[in-house]
C-alpha cells in the first residue's frame, strides 16, 4: 500500500473516531458547552502551558548531558519544540521521537533513541501512579463499576511499581536491552545510563511529576470552565483517568485526536452527564498542550540541527 494512501486512512479514521463521539454526545451539547465556557478558567490553563514546556524540556537536557555534558539547553528546547511540530501529523506522536534523534544525531541514535525511552520510563511513573490513584478514588466513588475497574486498578499499581523500580536506577535498561534478542548490540552504545547521578535522577522524578500535575491541573481547570459542576476531587480523578488511558493506548492516527476525548467523554458521563464538557474541555487542552506549542516549534524545524 502506497504511503500516501496509508496517510489517507489515517486521517480518515481519526475523522471517524471523531465523528462516533459526536454522535454520542451530540454536537449541539458540544458546541452549547463551547459557547457557554468561563473564559478564567481557559486562561487559567494557557497560563500552566510554560510549565509544562518547561518541565518537558528540562528533562530532555538533563537525559542529554549524561551523554555529553556539554549539551546546551537550548538545543534541547529547539528539540523538544521541533518534535512537538512533526508529532502532530505522525501516527503514534512519532514524530516526536525521530526528530530529537535526528537533531541530536551526533550524539549517536542509539544514545539518543535510550534517552527517549529513560524519559519514557519517568512519565510512566506519573501517569501510572497518579492514574492508579485516580481509578481507586473513582472505584471508591462509585464512579466506576468495581467488578471491571478493581483489576485494571491492581494492574496500574503493579506497572507503577515496576516502572519507579527502573526509574530509581536507569542502568537497569542496560540489563533489560541486553535479554532482548539482536538488541543485546546496543548495550555497549548505552553505558552512559550508568553515569546519570543521584541528583538528576531526583531531578528526572521532580520533573515528570511536576508536568503531570500541571497537566492535571490544565484539564481539571478546563472542566470547570466548560461547565462540569462534579465534585473537584471526582474531577480531578476524572482528570487522572483521562491521562492514564491516554497514556495507555497509543494513537496509530494522525493528529493525536480521539483517545483523549474518548476516555474524556466516558468517565465524565459517568459522573451525571457532562460528556459534551468533557469533550469540549479535551479538544481545548488538546488546542493549548500540541498545537500551540507545534507552532512555536515550526521555526526550529526550518532551522540546521545543532547539537
Amino acid at each position: 500500500m502506497k504511503p500516501s494512501i496509508k496517510a489517507g486512512l489515517r486521517i480518515l479514521f481519526s475523522a471517524l473516531l471523531l465523528a462516533f463521539l459526536v454522535w454520542w454526545i451530540e454536537l449541539d451539547s458540544i458546541l452549547v458547552a463551547m459557547r457557554s465556557s468561563e473564559p478564567l478558567f481557559l486562561g487559567a490553563a494557557l497560563l500552566l502551558l510554560p510549565l509544562n514546556l518547561g518541565s518537558s524540556v528540562l528533562m530532555w537536557w538533563l537525559l542529554l548531558c549524561a551523554i555529553d555534558p556539554n549539551t546546551t539547553l537550548r538545543s534541547a528546547a529547539a528539540a523538544v519544540f521541533a518534535g512537538y511540530s512533526l508529532a502532530l501529523f505522525t501516527p503514534a506522536r512519532l514524530g516526536d521521537a525521530g526528530t530529537r534523534i535526528y537533531y541530536h544525531r551526533t550524539h549517536g541514535g542509539v544514545q539518543v533513541a535510550a534517552a527517549l525511552a529513560t524519559e519514557g520510563i519517568y512519565r510512566a511513573v506519573a501517569y501510572l501512579t497518579g492514574g492508579s490513584i485516580a481509578l481507586l478514588v473513582a472505584i471508591q466513588s462509585g464512579i466506576l463499576d468495581s467488578s471491571v475497574w478493581t483489576a485494571i486498578a491492581t494492574a496500574a499499581v503493579i506497572a507503577a511499581g515496576c516502572s519507579i523500580v527502573m526509574a530509581v536506577r536507569p542502568s537497569r535498561l542496560i540489563g533489560v536491552i541486553g535479554r532482548i534478542p539482536f538488541a543485546s548490540r546496543a548495550t555497549p552504545h548505552i553505558s552512559f545510563l550508568n553515569s546519570i547521578s543521584g541528583r538528576n535522577i531526583s531531578g528526572l522524578f521532580l520533573l515528570s511529576i511536576a508536568r503531570y500535575v500541571v497537566m492535571i491541573a490544565q484539564l481539571s481547570l478546563l472542566m470547570v470552565g466548560f461547565g462540569v459542576t462534579a465534585n473537584h476531587l471526582h474531577i480531578v480523578a476524572g482528570s487522572g483517568f483521562v491521562f492514564l488511558v491516554k497514556w495507555a493506548v497509543p494513537n496509530l492516527f494522525f493528529t493525536d485526536l480521539g483517545i483523549r476525548e474518548g476516555a474524556a467523554a466516558f468517565v465524565f458521563e459517568q459522573m451525571g452527564g457532562f460528556g459534551a464538557a468533557a469533550v469540549s474541555a479535551a479538544l481545548c487542552l488538546y488546542a493549548i498542550n500540541l498545537v500551540i506549542p507545534a507552532l512555536l516549534g515550526v521555526p526550529q524545524v526550518r532551522k540546521t540541527p545543532d547539537s
